[in-house]
């Protein structure tokens, strides 16, 4: 018996014009309400998967920014903070400023902060990897 689906947003639960197909949200529901399957969405998102999770209609629990916050559900405080503390981001942005490692990074400054990121692109890739 399945007691519990995660599932990613973006290439899975939404279609390639960002929306979730009516098929999508009709096995959900009845996963959900039939068969007492706990719905959890997983994603890279912030803020933005807050409304994809209202659009389901249904009670889901939500991991997102990358697994930094854990949501029991949409309406509530996250009840894990998986993120660095501020110490420590400075110690990572330090470590690769000064080793001239080029590296593309974003850091989720907080929940609290509504997702504010800090993010550096590349300069320049390895022509092995273009």
């Amino acid at each position: 018996m399945i007691k519990l689906a995660a599932i990613d947003i973006d290439g899975t639960l939404l279609d390639d014009s960002g929306n979730i197909p009516e098929n999508n949200i009709k096995a959900l529901k009845k996963a959900s309400m039939e068969y007492n399957v706990q719905i959890v969405l997983c994603t890279g998102r912030g803020a933005s998967a807050f409304d994809i999770a209202k659009k389901l209609q249904i009670p889901c629990h939500l991991i997102s920014a990358n697994g930094v916050y854990v949501f029991d559900d949409i309406f509530s405080e996250p009840i894990v903070k998986n993120y660095l503390k501020e110490n420590t981001k400075i110690e990572i942005l330090s470590f690769l400023e000064q080793n001239h490692l080029d590296v593309d990074y974003y850091i989720v400054l907080g929940f609290e902060e509504d997702f504010h990121m800090i993010y550096k692109l590349r300069e320049s890739y390895d022509t092995y990897f273009s």
